[in-house]
């Protein structure tokens, strides 16, 4: 079993805000030194996506929404009446703040941790991501994403080109818009693994194209019309508090195949109980590295997505695929054509990704969630099964609304799917 006993772990990024950064439009200062860059790596202040309704701010435009006190750095979103930034394109209704490290720290592979209170209230998204240096995307690694709407939810995405992104929920038992949590994730060449207080939540193998550097990124978004996480009132003002950004790799090239996830332990001390951040320097709560399963060798509960692994993790590509799963707990990521999919036994998760897909479901094949379901476009294709055996209503589960249905003694969780018997095929 390989371990990192035979590595030396290696901070290469700490930023504790105890002292006041140094934020640019282009992310360079007067001397031409990188610093924070406070708009998106095309250089521009807000997204063509219309359901970001946000300008991103900084104090060069009659608005800064970033502010440090005692070692922590809020970022607060305000309608842009009450800043002063210009309300243009018309779908902004927003100003706020982004934060990257492009022009001065980027890692390929490593740890990166980050300790947060997310911004409450429906419509506001606190996000804790990664992006390439050489701006393509995606791919994109994202840490952490909290709809305020939502707070006990904390959502772990890797988005890449070769297939649909990857998605894990998890329920932070606490509010993340009034605790402080630790948000983090082990990139490795072989496996991305996701940590919420230094316990694993998700793991998905490294799509080729997220083997590359990328820089750090915090920003708070603002819904629009639209938006997966809310549309915010447009009078409505919220903060996310950031207590550190800190990252490490390991000696070598990045993070070694095989090697066990999780920040090193000898690098920091252990997790402390989610709370305000004291004034002195935060305490880092990495996973300890001796009680990570290793990356080569994940347990059997939790197999590691890995394409060629039949029944486990099936992954599809831009043709209209067949993608069918086997007799265990089955991960399945359609791409983009018109695609066949059957979780078969097990408790299965899937999701759809795009084109018009065809959700196959046998009776007795077990709890299933499909991620993406999208009704009007997707069918769910019921065999064995007679009308009069299937129901289903509109049900909340972690801070998520969703259709539930009940197929004979199984069940199927679509969050964020409101289905109708249109959807539905008996066969």
């Amino acid at each position: 079993m390989a371990t990192i006993s035979n590595t030396t772990p290696k901070v290469t990024f700490f930023e504790d805000f105890s002292n006041q950064i140094d934020i640019s439009p282009n992310g360079r200062d007067s001397s031409g030194a990188g610093v924070w860059k406070s708009q998106w790596f095309w250089d521009s202040r807000y997204s063509d996506d219309k359901t970001d309704a946000v300008y991103f701010s900084d104090a060069s435009t009659g608005y800064n929404p970033f502010s440090q006190s005692n070692g922590v750095l809020k970022i607060t979103a305000k309608p842009v009446d009450q800043t002063g930034v210009p309300n243009e394109p018309d779908w902004v209704t927003h100003a706020s703040g982004m934060l990257h490290t492009d022009e001065m720290f980027s890692q390929q592979y490593g740890y990166f941790e980050f300790r947060a209170k997310n911004a409450p209230g429906d419509g506001f998204l606190s996000a804790l991501w990664l992006i390439p240096t050489d701006h393509s995307w995606p791919p994109e690694i994202d840490v952490s994403e909290v709809s305020g709407g939502e707070p006990r939810t904390v959502i772990n995405t890797l988005h890449t080109q070769t297939g649909n992104a990857r998605s894990d929920w998890t329920d932070a038992a606490t509010s993340t818009t009034e605790n402080f949590h630790t948000y983090g994730v082990n990139w490795g060449p072989n496996e991305i693994v996701y940590y919420l207080d230094g316990v694993e939540t998700f793991r998905t193998a490294t799509p080729s194209d997220a083997k590359k550097p990328m820089y750090v990124t915090l920003s708070l978004h603002v819904g629009g019309d639209g938006a997966w996480h809310g549309n915010a009132a447009d009078s409505a003002t919220s903060s996310m508090e950031i207590d550190y950004v800190k990252a490490w790799e390991w000696s070598g090239s990045g993070l070694p195949a095989g090697a066990v996830g999780g920040a090193p332990a000898e690098a920091a001390p252990s997790a402390p109980a989610p709370s305000a951040p004291a004034p002195s320097a935060p305490v880092v709560t990495p996973p300890p590295a001796t009680s990570q399963p290793p990356l080569a060798a994940p347990p059997a509960e939790e197999p590691a997505p890995a394409p060629s692994t039949p029944g486990r993790v099936i992954d599809g590509n831009s043709r209209g695929n067949r993608l069918t799963g086997g007799e265990g707990d089955d991960k399945i990521y359609a791409g983009a054509g018109n695609d066949t999919i059957t979780g078969g036994r097990g408790d299965d998760q899937i999701w759809n990704g795009h084109g018009r897909d065809t959700n196959v479901f046998r009776k007795g094949d077990g709890d299933d969630i499909i991620w993406d379901f999208a009704p009007r476009t997707d069918k769910l294709k019921l065999i064995g099964l007679k009308s009069g055996e299937v129901s289903w209503a509109t049900e909340r589960h972690d801070g998520v609304s969703g259709t539930m249905l009940q197929a004979g003694a199984d069940e199927i969780w679509m969050p964020n799917a409101a289905i109708s018997s249109s959807d539905l095929i008996f066969g």
